[in-house]
């Protein structure tokens, strides 16, 4: 099945042109650095550099630290970070070409700044079957955005640790909601 998408196009004829995706797949990360370092730029701890990173947040009941491995896409001539995203169809037209960023993708590169003491990232984004790609999103270093994400890790780690459940956001409709889609606690959170 995987063979037959891949050599007529899923849902529809893949023409020479919609087939481009073929040439690079997922190797998006790769690409776009090659294409990056084509264009003269320095790019440094790329594709495959995956480190741990330690963060301690002080909180009222004193400090909880937090390990998490990053996998940095890049660091562009020293002074920015790299991040690459190959995405669907629905998040690049109703996302992206909109000049909206997920939370996901802007607390990633939050994290990544904080661990490598930087004040840019670049997230660069290229459609998953089409290999097109949009110029780089740029954002900046949020501190406060940092601080209050860190303050609701801890309180995530505190509950975990004292087996008391946290209120669930008001936001949240029902247990389908991405963010509790993939968690492991979300049958007890909505028992």
């Amino acid at each position: 099945m995987i063979l037959f998408d891949c050599l007529v196009g899923k849902k529809e004829t893949m023409t020479p042109q919609k087939r481009s995706f073929l040439r690079d797949g997922h190797l998006h990360e790769e690409s776009i650095v090659a294409a990056l370092r084509a264009g003269g730029r320095e790019i440094t701890g790329t594709v495959g550099n995956e480190s741990t990173f330690n963060f301690t947040a002080q909180t009222p009941q004193g400090p909880i630290t937090f390990t998490t491995i990053i996998h940095t896409d890049g660091i562009i001539d020293g002074t920015a970070g790299l991040e690459c995203k190959s995405v669907k169809e629905y998040a690049w037209k109703n996302k992206f070409l909109k000049g909206k960023i997920p939370e996901t993708y802007y607390g990633q590169c939050q994290a990544y700044m904080l661990k490598h003491r930087m004040l840019t990232w670049f997230l660069a984004v290229k459609h998953r079957h089409t290999s097109e790609i949009l110029p780089p999103f740029e954002i900046k270093f949020d501190k406060e955005y940092v601080q209050r994400k860190a303050m609701e890790l801890a309180a995530v780690t505190l509950a975990l640790k004292s087996g008391q459940l946290l209120t669930r956001p008001k936001s949240k409709l029902n247990k389908r909601d991405s963010e509790c889609l993939y968690c492991n606690y979300k049958d007890q959170c909505w028992r």
